[in-house]
């Protein structure tokens, strides 16, 4: 696998558009009403494309996966899939109470969306707060050349 991190991008939290955001930070979503926050999305410019992510759509061309080794593949990866982007992303793999492993960063649990568009794009990213999302921790934003084996696994709906 090949990457190219994705320094900058602008993140919409449902109110404002927040301008030069950058990986390994958390944003606030601009409001606690669903009908606000569920349109949080991030924008990037590509080879003179813009690209979105919406972060709580996972529909059309997107494809959600959480950083954990059980559901494998629709929803996790396998184990060892999992322990090699740990160690390709530079994210902790902790066991949870069930033993199953999940993805990790300064206690944040990892979510991945694939996003493909003329390219692959991996935003690995962490929805924080209580009952209702409060925050966004963006881990990382990256172009990716991905192998076949992986893309056959992970990529199909």
């Amino acid at each position: 696998m090949i990457l190219n991190e994705i320094e900058k991008f602008v993140f919409f939290d449902g109110n404002i558009y927040n301008q030069n955001c950058e990986a390994k930070n958390d944003y606030w979503l601009g409001s606690g009403d669903a009908e606000k926050y569920l349109k949080a999305h991030i924008i990037f410019s590509f080879e003179k494309e813009e690209i979105t992510i919406n972060i709580f759509e996972h529909l059309q061309n997107e494809t959600h996966k959480n950083l954990f080794d059980f559901e494998a593949p629709k929803n996790g990866f396998y184990r060892e899939d999992l322990n090699s982007l740990s160690e390709f992303f530079q994210f902790t793999v902790l066991k949870d109470v069930n033993g199953n492993e999940v993805g990790t960063y300064l206690g944040h649990t990892l979510e991945l969306i694939i996003k493909k568009k003329n390219k692959i794009f991996f935003l690995i990213y962490s929805i924080n707060g209580g009952r209702a999302p409060e925050s966004i921790y963006f881990f990382g934003l990256y172009e990716a050349v991905i192998n076949e084996e992986f893309a056959i696994k992970y990529l199909k709906k």
